[in-house]
């Protein structure tokens, strides 16, 4: 009878250290650079990329973000990184902009989904998906 509670005990300790319970590994959150955004998918699925073909975002270590138009800045704003729930975010907010305008619609908490060198793809709670790439 001990025996097979110790097997019991057992095996419940040994589910509890199964890979379930490891936190998963975020992406290095950080994006210093110039980047351009590749695709953009707003909440109900619309494609709204080719509203932003003409912006490139600055991500400067300072934690400013500029917003130019060519080579002129036409916004400016801030971002910064962290995480919650195990997930690497990185949260943009462009000064002097509405909610429902296209830079405003950028305005968010977003989730780090993957990163590398030359791209970046985020999500917010709501499910829109946002690209950005070098």
């Amino acid at each position: 009878m001990k025996t097979l509670l110790s097997l019991f005990l057992l095996a419940i300790v040994w589910q509890g250290c199964t890979k379930n319970n490891v936190p998963p590994v975020t992406p290095d959150p950080k994006v210093p650079g110039s980047w351009k955004i590749t695709s953009l998918i707003d909440n109900n699925g619309r494609d709204r990329t080719s509203r932003y073909s003409a912006y490139n975002f600055d991500f400067l270590d300072s934690g400013e973000l500029q917003v130019k138009q060519g080579t002129t800045v036409v916004k400016k704003g801030t971002w910064s990184t962290g995480s919650s729930y195990w997930t690497t975010t990185i949260v943009i907010k462009i000064s002097g902009v509405l909610p429902e305008e296209d830079l405003g619609d950028l305005n968010e908490d977003w989730r780090i989904i993957t990163k590398s060198d030359t791209r970046v793809d985020v999500q917010n709670g709501g499910g829109k998906k946002l690209t950005f790439a070098k």
